[in-house]
């Protein structure tokens, strides 16, 4: 072989001719690379969550702050309302106070419910890891000279290093 087709074969990324320390020097070299790519994807990932959650709790304080304030300002107006309907003072805060109980206590039920550590979770992370082992399985049999088995039991003609039957 000539140095312009051997050259054009290296760099159509080929593999005739390295031997077997080269293509496990550069599946070492990748592996570094993706593990490096895969921890800045879960640091960003991880960041991007944690500025979602102070924006949230952020936000929830602010409207907390406002809402208590109203909401003891129409609750005071609906025990009046049903003070001055003849109840009294004493039956109607407890209609009032008994219900807003009971709405609160849904409402925190729902909100615990919603804010749990499953969404915290860097989904996006772990799908590309999962994705990436594969790959890097299926490269390192194939740079092994183990075909890849189709779940027919045949080896799987469009991947690389299969021999088709």
């Amino acid at each position: 072989m000539d140095e312009s087709t051997q050259s054009s074969a290296e760099s159509s990324g080929t593999q005739e001719g390295r031997s077997i320390p080269d293509i496990f020097g550069e599946l070492f070299r990748q592996l570094t690379a993706l593990i490096r790519a895969e921890t800045q994807l879960v640091r960003s990932e991880t960041s991007e969550k944690i500025s979602q959650i102070g924006a949230s709790l952020g936000l929830l304080i602010a409207g907390a702050a406002l809402l208590i304030p109203g909401i003891t300002i129409i609750l005071r107006a609906i025990v009046d309302t049903i003070d001055a309907a003849g109840l009294g003072d004493g039956w109607s805060s407890l209609i009032v106070g008994g219900a807003t109980v009971i709405i609160g206590t849904v409402l925190a039920i729902g909100g615990k419910r919603l804010f749990n550590a499953s969404r915290l979770v860097p989904r996006k992370t772990i799908e590309q890891i999962e994705h990436d082992a594969s790959t890097a399985m299926r490269h390192a049999n194939a740079a092994a000279g183990k075909p890849r088995r189709t779940g027919r039991g045949g080896p799987d003609p469009g991947f690389p290093g299969s021999a088709a039957r």
